[in-house]
């Protein structure tokens, strides 16, 4: 973003007013992406098929979904850990599938008699803002290991990593940007950049050691401050140029959390 950015507030914090980070040479991507981190919340497991005397036991776990900036339905997922009632610890060879509507975890049953097929339906597609609420009349579970453990998924969700939620709506100029789930009445900074990386807060500013989702191109675009339930809003016509080349990510000053990153579209 440049001076022909018109934002009806100018950024007055006088802290960041100057950063622009040109501290390495961004080196060249031919792809950008950006992850989200999901964590399966408070999902139980009731075997109330062939086991209706056990008690549900929860299942847990992490994955990320990585995906191209305006492309997210593509992205691919990658677990970072699971954990599933009743199943044995040798199911080394358990395959783990995410799509937008659906978890599934599947090993075919081996001479071992070791067999899993996990069936999480979500009640909304993945959001890289929201929580998708697992569909429970048509979600189910099969473990074999020994026994059989059959029933029915009976609460949870998928929610992303996220301290704060960035959306960006509108097209080319003219956006509207709203950020929630800030401080309330704290003051919250839109950063901007060419593009997605690792950048971390550098020490002569607030929230200093805060990782970002941006690269070193990373600049100011505008201080705002939440209203009593956390939320701002902002409407800003863009020079032409920016769009589909810059990403921007909200930082809340007081609690120092961030947003997921946004690409302007």
């Amino acid at each position: 973003m440049d001076d022909a950015m018109r934002f009806p507030r100018p950024p007055v914090l006088p802290m960041l007013a100057g950063l622009v980070l040109p501290l390495l040479a961004a080196p060249a991507v031919a792809i950008q992406t950006v992850s989200v981190t999901y964590t399966l919340e408070d999902v139980w497991l009731d075997p109330d098929v062939s086991q209706p005397f056990l008690p549900p036991e929860q299942m847990t776990g992490t994955f990320v979904w990585t995906y191209v900036p305006g492309d997210f339905e593509n992205g691919t997922a990658t677990w970072l850990a699971i954990d599933i009632p009743w199943a044995h610890p040798a199911m080394n060879e358990l395959v783990l599938t995410v799509d937008l509507d659906q978890i599934e975890t599947t090993l075919v049953g081996n001479y071992q008699n070791y067999a899993a097929d996990v069936q999480l339906r979500l009640a909304t597609p993945l959001d890289p803002g929201h929580a998708s609420p697992i569909d429970l009349a048509n979600s189910s579970f099969t473990i074999e290991n020994g026994p059989s453990y059959q029933g029915h998924v009976i609460s949870g969700s998928v929610v992303p990593d996220t301290g704060l939620d960035l959306q960006v709506s509108g097209n080319c100029p003219t956006h509207t940007m709203t950020v929630d789930r800030v401080t309330p009445n704290g003051d919250v900074v839109l950063l901007h950049a060419g593009g997605v990386g690792a950048l971390t807060v550098p020490l002569q500013f607030p929230c200093a050691g805060t990782p970002l989702g941006l690269d070193t191109s990373t600049a100011l675009a505008v201080l705002l401050t939440a209203d009593a339930a956390g939320t701002t809003t902002i409407i800003a016509t863009l020079p032409p140029s920016v769009c589909g080349s810059t990403f921007l990510q909200a930082l809340d000053l007081t609690a120092c959390t961030t947003s997921q990153v946004v690409a302007l579209l």
